[in-house]
């Protein structure tokens, strides 16, 4: 996720669930995070990065736990800044993995954590103890990112994933997963819930220093929630790109135009969209939509100042695509966060 990017108000939902299960006013917290419990409401809402970041942040401060009230014990502030001082000694990321498994089994936090190398998939997992309370699916995507995260960083490379198990049900809010897990397919109803490396890149070389790490350590979890090195997916290239146009010079590029830019030709990165489970028209929705948020957010624009900075000929035209997308015009939007 880069800073513009908004993702789906289930998330905060399940993100919330501790706090209201210990009796706290998630109200209170959602407004000193900058999110709007009115506008959380409604039912295609979603909120930005820097939003989410700082509902984290609030969460793991008011509860002393970095698993945010989700799992029976809690994971007390800087365990995992610990747990990255152990692996940062690690030769390699197989390694490196394997501490942090061994590290998290130390909290009998309600799961287990597993790795297996071999077999031309590497697995990083968790599995639920019998009985165990775990309060919703977050907790677990979130570990699994963060592990994701944490090791593409050590290996100053995106470390590809052969694929994500998850053991609970398709949500609705699936699609989502794709920036989550960086366009891995992922398998729901699964036995447990894992991320798979090739086994070539368990032997990469961890290439970070303590000091560096004592720099990354600085803004977590934010530098997790973002993405720790950029993506040289095709889809992530178009949606820099477009997002670029579209904050600096206030243009959208057109498909043609973009696969020139790419020295691409139009078919072959059609294609290569596609292999990323996505489209440029989908790019360019998302792309607008998300700034459009963040615009709107901001409170410094006008409705017709972001309908030209999103490149609209008219500002009916991105009136009709704001409803479209969160079911409310901008200027209701907007009143929910006042």
């Amino acid at each position: 996720m880069n800073t513009l990017t908004t993702v789906a108000s289930a998330f905060v939902y399940n993100m919330l669930e501790g706090a209201r299960a210990k009796g706290f006013d998630v109200s209170r917290v959602l407004l000193d995070s900058g999110i709007s419990p009115q506008a959380l409401g409604q039912e295609r809402s979603r909120v930005t990065f820097d939003q989410l970041a700082r509902l984290k942040l609030s969460l793991i401060k008011l509860l002393g736990d970095e698993y945010i009230g989700l799992l029976e014990t809690p994971q007390p502030s800087g365990a995992f800044k610990l747990c990255c001082y152990c692996a940062i000694n690690a030769e390699t990321i197989g390694e490196s993995l394997r501490l942090f498994a061994q590290f998290a089994n130390l909290q009998k936090s309600g799961l287990v954590h597993e790795v297996s190398v071999g077999g031309g998939a590497s697995r990083y997992g968790v599995r639920r103890r019998p009985a165990a309370l775990v309060r919703n699916n977050y907790v677990i995507e979130y570990i699994l990112l963060t592990v994701h995260r944490m090791h593409c960083w050590m290996a100053n490379k995106r470390l590809a994933l052969v694929g994500v198990n998850l053991d609970f049900a398709r949500p609705e809010y699936a699609s989502e997963y794709r920036y989550v897990f960086y366009g891995a397919p992922v398998k729901f109803d699964a036995s447990d819930s894992s991320i798979m490396f090739r086994d070539d890149d368990l032997a990469l070389p961890n290439t970070r220093t303590i000091d560096e790490l004592k720099a990354f350590l600085l803004s977590t979890p934010i530098t997790l929630l973002h993405e720790t090195i950029d993506s040289h997916d095709m889809s992530a290239r178009v949606r820099r790109r477009l997002q670029q146009e579209l904050v600096t010079n206030y243009r959208l590029p057109d498909f043609n135009s973009s696969a020139a830019y790419f020295r691409l030709h139009p078919q072959t990165l059609r294609r290569r969209l596609k292999r990323d489970g996505t489209s440029f028209k989908q790019i360019k929705l998302e792309v607008r939509r998300d700034l459009a948020i963040n615009l709107i957010n901001s409170g410094e624009h006008s409705v017709e100042e972001i309908a030209d900075r999103l490149d609209y000929s008219e500002p009916a035209a991105f009136i009709r695509a704001f409803k479209n997308w969160l079911g409310m015009t901008p200027l209701a939007y907007r009143k929910l966060h006042e």
